[in-house]
């Protein structure tokens, strides 16, 4: 098996910690070549997205934004304000998805690659193009990253680490210092993690690569 669909590291900001129902408020995203394991090049997609008002989200089903969620992403919601909706955001995502699956189907799609997506991001992105697509009504999923093989990093990363006394919780910002990773005060933007969770990502994905053609796997 030799894998060519391209990765997709994402990673959103929210303004709660409820996946069903949060508000994203900033989407990052960025390319992995599958064959050379790098980031490709002018791959970045960034943008901050302008939040409802509290009656309208909680007339939607969805939380207001935190206090606590603003401070803690480093967002001003006067600021957030200026930037486009969650629909218009969505479709540009959309868009720039595509250049890399040009038949926009499910099963050519792109790998969808995080930190804690499975049971996070993953629920927004569900949300997201249920409401403004691209959707397979018929089998009931999203048509923009391949529906049956995710990568959430956060799983990786505890099977390499669930015996190394070095780490104390199996949390990004854990990881970052256990590899040495000096704080630049932008952790927790979606511009900067998702730019680390790549970086991780390939470190990650080369050290699996490797030492899986060098073992013999036997029954």
């Amino acid at each position: 098996m030799i894998n060519n669909r391209v990765y997709i590291v994402y990673d959103f900001e929210t303004g709660s910690l409820n996946g069903d129902t949060t508000q994203p408020l900033e989407l990052a995203a960025i390319a992995v070549c599958p064959r050379k394991l790098e980031i490709i090049p002018n791959s970045l997609f960034h943008s901050r997205i302008k939040p409802l008002s509290d009656a309208q989200a909680l007339k939607k089903g969805l939380d207001p934004v935190e206090k606590g969620a603003l401070d803690k992403n480093k967002l001003d919601l006067k600021e957030l304000k200026n930037w486009p909706d969650e629909k218009t955001v969505w479709q540009s995502f959309t868009e720039y998805t595509f250049q890399w699956n040009i038949k926009r189907d499910s099963w050519n799609s792109l790998i969808s690659v995080g930190f804690n997506i499975d049971s996070f991001d993953s629920k927004i992105i569900n949300r997201l193009a249920k409401t403004y697509g691209p959707w397979d009504d018929k089998k009931n999923w999203q048509k923009i990253f391949n529906p049956i093989q995710t990568i959430d990093l956060k799983d990786l990363l505890w099977q390499i680490n669930e015996n190394n006394p070095e780490i104390e919780f199996n949390s990004f910002d854990a990881v970052r210092k256990w590899l040495g990773k000096e704080e630049s005060g932008l952790e927790h933007t979606a511009s900067e993690d998702v730019l680390d969770i790549a970086h991780v990502f390939c470190k990650v994905q080369r050290l699996i690569r490797y030492w899986s053609s060098k073992t013999v796997f036997k029954w």
